[in-house]
């Protein structure tokens, strides 16, 4: 066998080594893309009633007005962010009382957090 010919064996084998890996990984990618595909239907139906619970938990603490705790989550109450948070301008304002209708405050808002409850029960 001279060079050549010995070039084309090698590659001739390496072609039929891929075939056979072809064929084996091929229906198992393809159960895999099934598969996925199913779990991110499934994880987004979940997700899309994560955001409504979400958002139903975070209004409801609005209208209690203040940090509510269940079993695992809690609903911390912050009171709505300044649009300005400086010393001079709120001094200055009390001497100029014209530059509060440039001054806003927002609502407040709600962040939902984990914790654990049986430190709460044991007073830590």
């Amino acid at each position: 066998m001279n060079d050549r010919e010995y070039a084309e064996s090698m590659l001739n084998n390496l072609a039929n080594l891929r075939y056979e890996r072809e064929k084996l990984v091929a229906p198992l990618e393809k159960k895999i893309i099934a598969l996925q595909l199913q779990e991110m239907e499934l994880a987004g139906e979940l997700d899309a009633r994560i955001k409504m619970a979400e958002s139903s938990a975070k209004s409801a603490a609005i209208v209690v007005g203040e940090t509510v705790r269940g079993h695992s989550l809690q609903s911390v109450w912050n009171k709505g962010k300044s649009k300005w948070n400086d010393t001079g301008l709120k001094e200055f304002a009390k001497r100029n009382p014209s530059i509060m209708e440039y001054y806003s405050e927002g609502n407040p808002y709600i962040a939902i957090r984990a914790y654990d409850s049986l430190k709460r029960e044991n007073g830590e």
